[in-house]
């Protein structure tokens, strides 16, 4: 079985919030570098329309290890 030899490093998650009306749309992802992680926030505000840009609401989160960042990224996600 495979082993993830990246499991205990820290991982950081990248977060991106987007108001769509009265919707509010939620992205994350997890990386194990921040330079990874903020590439992608930086990527998806970029394909956000113009008219959206004003809502975005982006950070960039690190954690220990990469179970505790697939948690909380699912759970914010889902909005908690």
């Amino acid at each position: 079985p495979y082993t993830d030899p990246f499991a205990d490093w820290p991982h950081f998650v990248a977060m991106v919030s987007v108001r769509d009306g009265r919707r509010i749309r939620r992205e994350a992802a997890v990386f194990h570098s921040e330079e990874q992680a903020e590439h992608w926030r930086r990527d998806v505000i970029s394909r956000t329309s113009e008219a959206q840009r004003p809502t975005v609401q982006a950070t960039v989160r690190q954690f220990p290890n990469r179970a505790l960042a697939e948690v909380f990224a699912r759970q914010w996600r889902q909005g908690g």
